[in-house]
């Protein structure tokens, strides 16, 4: 199952000895969605990760360190290009000079998280522009909301760090994984 409860099937590589798995957004939320309101729209498909917290995690309590949440996020969307997309995430930023930083940041801590827990870290796509693409993210344990974030984030060109266009082959892959 994925978070909350909603059936989620295998798909792609395994990374850490955990699967991925695709399913759909959690309550059926847009981004910027009011958590009570269900979206009229079709349920995204959401890319979602397993992830056991370690001490390298935690603060000297066992709880996450909330900055470490952002690292872990980082690499859900590296994961996210590899397993889903299927586009090499090092070869996006290595070979073809590309990079996909953030320029807005909104995130939400519910409940803390503890050392040795393994939580679900998902991602969903939930709007893609010229430049820039929308995600909201999350993570739950057993159905229950940990972390909300809504990150937004522009593709540049490492050459001359402005803005460009998400290349036609990236963008093909992203609408194909927000249409499932």
């Amino acid at each position: 199952m994925g978070p909350l409860g909603r059936p989620a099937s295998l798909s792609g590589a395994k990374s850490a000895g955990k699967p991925a798995l695709l399913g759909v957004n959690p309550a059926g939320q847009a981004a910027y969605d009011d958590p009570g309101v269900r979206s009229r729209r079709r349920t995204p498909m959401t890319f979602i990760k397993p992830y056991l917290i370690r001490l390298s995690h935690c603060d000297p309590t066992g709880f996450v360190f909330l900055p470490n949440y952002f690292y872990i996020f980082n690499a859900l969307v590296e994961d996210w290009f590899y397993e889903a997309l299927e586009i090499p995430f090092d070869a996006f930023l290595m070979e073809r000079r590309l990079s996909l930083p953030t320029v807005r940041l909104e995130t939400t801590f519910s409940k803390p998280t503890r050392m040795g827990e393994t939580v679900d870290f998902w991602l969903t796509a939930t709007h893609i522009g010229r430049t820039s693409l929308r995600l909201t993210m999350g993570v739950d344990k057993d159905g229950e909301q940990r972390v909300r974030m809504n990150r937004i984030a522009v593709c540049i060109d490492q050459e001359t760090d402005r803005p460009i266009d998400i290349p036609a082959d990236v963008r093909a892959k992203i609408n194909d994984f927000m249409r499932g």
